[in-house]
């Protein structure tokens, strides 16, 4: 996994993630994935409400059962993810991060 500098024409400056940290990311930074070197899968949660169908109280993701998502489908490229912190009289205020999936195969995430 790679965290990508703020500024998105600066694609040169990242840095490598080790498994089973926490990465603080404020509105606006990108983080990408790449093709995993080690694991078969990883998992990504945040610590803020994402904007998403809601399941059962939960806006988690099983796609095979076809549950959750956001917009009904999987996080794809280039997403922009929008999340919601609820305050008092339940007012909100919402949040963006873009995410990035990055490949070195044609057929990921088919």
């Amino acid at each position: 996994m790679h965290q990508w500098s703020k500024n998105k024409s600066n694609y040169n400056r990242w840095s490598e993630v080790e498994q089973n940290k926490v990465l603080s990311l404020k509105a606006g930074n990108i983080f990408t994935a790449d093709v995993a070197q080690k694991n078969f899968r990883f998992y990504i949660a945040f610590s803020k409400n994402i904007r998403a169908t809601q399941i059962m109280n939960s806006v988690s993701t099983y796609l095979p059962a076809g549950l959750g998502g956001i917009n009904g489908s999987k996080i794809e490229n280039d997403q922009i993810i929008d999340f919601v912190e609820v305050g008092p009289k339940n007012s909100c205020i919402i949040f963006q991060t873009n995410i990035m999936m990055i490949s070195q195969h044609q057929s990921f995430g088919s």
